[in-house]
């Protein structure tokens, strides 16, 4: 029998086989045998990864591929993933995304990825890599800036070169040939009629079916030399849409399909007729992508702090001013800018895969509270507050629905020093006499301990019970830290009943008379502990600075037979609307 008990143990670990009539699509060159199947290896990274959440990568297309020295590789439905000893597991979300990645070499020829593809500034989608000797950039999908499956090894020669002088050029490495519409003569145009929009030092000139915009002086009048563009996205939305930042065109606007991008002094526009706002059914607002010289404005107009554009590099992508408290973040690589603390920015350069592109900065002045989000993937924000003394809360929304699809904290914390219950002077603690059975005499102390109390018996005088024993409750600690933000948590019930005052389970339960015991289910973290009349299973957070109502679960209370009986006819007795009606 325990031969077969171990093969059981196996089956049930690994993944099962999949059957090649189960595939949706391959990437081409894939050939495909019938009835054949797709073994994944239990052990594997890639599998472990694509265990957690099957649904976004699909089913395999391919088995595990590994080329010596350099990793190893699956190709999915929706996607791929991809290991090596530097990079770990890492994923490629995007069906066609990965098909473009394997059609231009995979990961014989460019290595493991080092992340999630993103929108570069300058070539569009990419993805990055190592192939254990050096770094690539892969561009995995088409865009107005390049085409799929070009890429450049990013330490050569060239790499070296194009890095050096993108931020200039603003241009890809393999850029798609334009073949932009001729620039309008200046002086075939009446600027007398145009309006100057001194914020972008430009003159904005509608006509019946577009809008021209030259470069103009303090004075409002076309610049000596200045070039007259074609800006369409002007007619459709408005002069609101030249942002301050983003300067005036410095070429004629290109496009592919319902895509036009412009290049401007501060940066590039992008347009897509395609995505219609829900608001006024026009196509909704450009997007935008800025440069250094965007950023210097940017900096220059903050509305909290003083900046003057003046930038130290940092990397070959990130430029900072520092003032002091707050930092002003610039990154080419996804042409966004922002403020942050510097104890932020410390974070965002350890880890720039988990924040992903920077986003926006909110301050309150008069509270002093200060939020950054950033963008992770498309369609996802990351909101980051500063939590504690020195540490981080972050919560991850899908933009759609705004559904939390992940949260935690970066906790910098000191270890805590707990205070041992043999030590609380109980003359300071604070008293409740709820807790216990309705109409009990007496009730409980407590003191705060970080995230948990300190809880003992006590008389109606306010001391404790002669003999009883201080336990402590990271349950009720943990949900007291919630109290102040406008809820009624359970230890807000455990103290001051329901909201009419009237004893609940929670109250009803008593004082802790036994240490809480940790137990796993499922890779769930519980804590369960006994009471007086009843016991607590409990769902312990992530993390121990936890205090939101959402990462703070509700424990499930047990309340012993005799207890809930008392508990019932307390109610009974006591709460007219409770009382059974006469037939």
């Amino acid at each position: 029998m325990k031969p077969l008990k171990k093969l059981s143990t196996t089956l049930i670990t690994a993944t099962t086989l999949i059957t090649a009539t189960m595939l949706i699509s391959a990437a081409p060159g894939i050939a495909h045998a019938a009835e054949t199947s797709i073994y994944m290896n239990p052990n594997a990274g890639i599998t472990k990864y694509w265990q957690t959440n099957p649904t976004t990568f699909g089913q395999p297309l391919t088995k595990e591929n590994c080329v010596k020295g350099k990793g190893c590789e699956q190709l999915f439905e929706k996607g791929l993933i991809t290991w090596n000893t530097r990079n770990g597991v890492k994923a490629l979300t995007g069906a066609d995304k990965a098909k473009a990645f394997e059609n231009a070499g995979g990961i014989a020829k460019f290595g493991a990825l080092e992340g999630d593809s993103w929108n570069n500034t300058y070539c569009g989608p990419i993805v990055t890599t190592w192939d254990g000797t050096t770094r690539h950039l892969v561009v995995v999908a088409d865009s107005a800036k390049s085409k799929a499956g070009s890429s450049i090894d990013l330490n050569s020669t060239e790499g070296v070169q194009w890095k050096k002088d993108r931020a200039t050029s603003g241009k890809c490495f393999d850029a798609v040939p334009e073949t932009p519409a001729e620039p309008t003569d200046p002086t075939q145009l009446d600027w007398s009629k145009a309006t100057y929009v001194e914020k972008n030092q430009a003159l904005v000139l509608m006509t019946d079916t577009t809008a021209y915009v030259i470069a103009a002086d303090a004075n409002g009048t076309p610049k000596a030399g200045a070039t007259a563009f074609e800006v369409p996205f002007i007619k459709v939305r408005g002069i609101d849409a030249l942002y301050s930042e983003m300067g005036y065109p410095i070429a004629a606007p290109v496009t592919h399909g319902t895509v036009t991008t412009q290049e401007f002094s501060g940066g590039t526009y992008t347009f897509d007729t395609a995505k219609i706002s829900s608001y006024d059914g026009k196509p909704m607002y450009p997007t935008t992508s800025i440069n250094i010289e965007g950023a210097k404005v940017l900096a220059k107009e903050s509305p909290w702090y003083t900046f003057t554009g003046n930038f130290q590099q940092i990397n070959d992508h990130l430029y900072v001013e520092d003032i002091g408290d707050t930092l002003f973040v610039f990154n080419s690589n996804d042409g966004q800018a922002t403020e942050m603390s510097q104890a932020l920015f410390d974070e965002y350069v350890k880890n720039p895969e988990f924040f992903g592109k920077l986003g926006v900065y909110y301050y309150n002045r008069e509270s002093g509270y200060t939020s950054n989000t950033f963008h992770p993937s498309e369609g996802t924000t990351l909101e980051v507050n500063p939590s504690y003394t020195a540490s981080f809360k972050y919560v991850l929304r899908n933009d759609a629905d705004l559904k939390i699809l992940k949260q935690g904290y970066i906790d910098h914390e000191p270890a805590w020093d707990l205070q041992d219950p043999a030590t609380v002077d109980w003359s300071k603690a604070t008293y409740t006499d709820y807790p216990g059975l309705p109409g009990e005499e007496g009730g409980a102390l407590y003191v705060q301990d970080h995230n948990t109390w300190i809880i003992i018996k006590a008389n109606a005088d306010h001391t404790p019970v002669a003999g009883a024993k201080a336990v402590r409750s990271q349950w009720l600690g943990t949900s007291a830290l919630g109290q102040d933000r406008g809820t009624w948590t359970q230890s807000t019930e455990w103290e001051h009943g329901d909201w009419n005052g009237y004893p609940e389970e929670t109250a009803t339960l008593g004082v802790p008379v036994a240490e809480a015991e940790t137990v796993v289910e499922n890779g769930v973290t519980y804590q369960t502990q006994r009471f007086e009349h009843g016991s607590i299973k409990w769902e312990v957070p992530s993390s121990r600075l936890a205090t939101q109502t959402e990462e703070v679960k509700n424990a499930v209370i047990s309340l012993d037979a005799d207890a809930k009986e008392i508990l019932e006819q307390w109610w009974i007795a006591n709460v007219d609307w409770y009382k059974p009606q006469a037939n």
